[in-house]
């Protein structure tokens, strides 16, 4: 709505109306000069981020070019579109030409094809349905060759950068002391068929991922096969880190196997521990399949305070692995009510009372079976190094947030997947100390939940603050350099040196197109219509026949009938 010194006001919509009625704008002179001075006004402020964008109909934006800004006679507009930028030429009788632009530049760019692009990347989203919902709405937007084009010169730089400042930040805050991580690795989908490994590496005191390395199959032979990615990973990232100064003094990983060789080899100065997280999942997971033997539903109710058990005594050990085992093993005689004599570092429990409970008969199958899962040789020997305080339940938060940038179901490029980890791990580590939520009486929001898996059991967790996008800024206003620096998609790419593995070549050569397709056969091929009519009935006749049909059946006649027409 438009107010002008004379008091002469006018409405103007973006969008016509669908049921209730609303009243169309006149154009005037106000309008038209009103339009002008904004335009002039957003080409000196530039391109501020937190500018709001609205969807405009091309029917309402046409009423605010039908006077000529000069003269105010009646003007015919010429439309030109470059993605999402819509610029407008008007052209009057009397020959005044202005031409009007929906976007800022920067560089050579419009603003809005450059921030579609980014925010598709930068958000996690995938471009092809994306853009689609907006070309269903017959919404003008950039394609999906030009979203690759944009983050193939621009956007891809620009996280590499804005990543390696906030790594390089984290990192010298760590130099000069002892430090406690984390790692573990996350494969870009499921079962033996990964091509991408990202281990990731967690400061327990920052709170927050400091280095991540992603490893592609095949790309050297230590990663022969999609099993060795994970130590690779870790290899890597040590190296790294040493590289930089950085003191480790533990470092928490699951008990893989080959990680466990490496670290015992040739990382002996690391105090090497083991998530707990990890090991009672495993022991959960065993209790609860032995619970279904034969002889074993007495163990069934002990699955919780086994799992339980180990959890405390891991806490309570202090890091002390010989008392740890000793606690550990000495629940084998609790389920049988005994609850001394157990070892000479731990030689009773410490519980109170133990009341009336569903005791284990010692020597009974029930029985017996949690002492195999218990004192499992090489679970024996492991639980000696469970951490006492760090642990990986950092990394499997993140985890879930790098599923939603980098989701399993989607396959992306080698810098694609590196460039979407990046900003899943700023998105994490800006938001990963966020506080509890507060009412505005200042009390403590809670959330209430029912998890499947528990069966029925309701905990609670706190509600914490919403989450921030601050990172989104420092992305996008490096984009905005680099498309000032480099106004063309040529010269931006000859700048880049991207480091990128060999893509992975299947063994043995490659047979060419026209093989594959005289060679292609369909499981449910329909009888070809060339040849004698009579070869062709016998052979549908005896491929339904292999398949167990009667030739006097339905089918059978009429392909008979078929036979004696033709």
């Amino acid at each position: 709505t438009t107010l002008c010194p004379k008091k002469h006001s006018h409405t103007w919509s973006s969008q016509p109306y669908v049921g209730r009625a609303h009243r169309r704008p006149k154009s005037s002179h106000c309008n038209a000069m009103l339009s002008a001075s904004m335009d002039d006004e957003e080409t000196e402020q530039g391109h501020p981020r937190g500018e709001n964008k609205y969807i405009v109909y091309e029917s309402c934006l046409l009423e605010c070019f039908r006077l000529c800004v000069t003269c105010y006679a009646p003007s015919k507009p010429s439309l030109h579109l470059s993605g999402s930028c819509l610029t407008v030429t008007t052209l009057c009788p009397k020959k005044h030409s202005h031409t009007w632009s929906s976007q800022p530049y920067v560089g050579r760019k419009p603003v809005g094809n450059v921030d579609i692009a980014s925010v598709l990347l930068f958000s996690g989203s995938s471009p092809a349905p994306a853009l689609r919902m907006m070309r269903l709405m017959n919404i003008r937007v950039i394609s999906e060759r030009r979203f690759h084009d944009y983050q193939q010169a621009y956007l891809l730089p620009a996280v590499q950068t804005v990543w390696d400042r906030q790594r390089d930040e984290d990192l010298t805050a760590l130099v000069g002391e002892p430090v406690d991580l984390s790692g573990d690795g996350r494969c870009d989908s499921p079962g033996h068929s990964t091509k991408y490994m990202t281990y990731s590496f967690y400061s327990h005191r920052l709170g927050k991922i400091v280095h991540t390395e992603l490893v592609q199959v095949k790309e050297c032979p230590e990663v022969s096969a999609s099993s060795n990615m994970e130590k690779e990973g870790c290899v890597r990232g040590i190296a790294f880190l040493k590289s930089k100064n950085i003191l480790i003094r533990s470092f928490t990983t699951d008990r893989h196997s080959s990680i466990k060789a490496y670290m015992r080899i040739h990382q002996p100065t690391i105090l090497h521990l083991f998530d707990v997280w990890h090991a009672v999942k495993g022991i959960r997971k065993k209790l609860a399949a032995g619970s279904k033997c034969a002889g074993c539903k007495d163990l069934a109710p002990w699955v919780s305070t086994v799992c339980n058990h180990l959890w405390w005594c891991a806490s309570a050990s202090g890091g002390n692995g010989e008392l740890l085992a000793a606690a550990w093993s000495s629940v084998t005689n609790h389920v049988c009510n005994i609850h001394t004599g157990h070892s000479l570092l731990y030689p009773r429990c410490l519980h109170k009372d133990a009341g009336d409970k569903q005791w284990i008969v010692p020597g009974s199958p029930a029985h017996t079976k949690l002492k195999a899962i218990a004192n499992a040789p090489l679970f024996a020997k492991d639980v000696k190094q469970l951490s006492p305080n760090a642990q990986t339940y950092g990394l499997e938060s993140f985890h879930n947030v790098l599923n939603g940038f980098a989701p399993k179901s989607t396959a992306f490029s080698y810098e694609g997947m590196a460039a979407r980890t990046m900003i899943a791990i700023l998105h994490f580590n800006e938001n990963s100390s966020r506080l509890q939520a507060v009412t505005n009486e200042g009390q403590e929001q809670w959330h209430i939940k029912s998890p499947k898996a528990q069966k029925g059991a309701t905990t609670v967790y706190p509600r914490i603050t919403a989450v921030t996008s601050e990172y989104v800024d420092r992305l996008h206003e490096e984009v905005l350099e680099r498309c000032k620096t480099y106004p063309t998609f040529k010269e931006a790419l000859a700048e880049k040196t991207p480091k990128v593995p060999p893509a992975f070549v299947s063994p043995g050569p490659r047979p060419s197109k026209e093989e594959l397709v005289s060679a292609h056969r369909r499981r449910f091929a329909k009888p070809s219509l060339e040849g004698d009519g009579k070869t062709r009935m016998n052979m549908s006749l005896s491929a339904y026949v292999e398949c167990g049909l009667d030739k006097s059946g339905a089918f059978c006649q009429a392909m008979k009938i078929v036979y004696m027409e033709q």
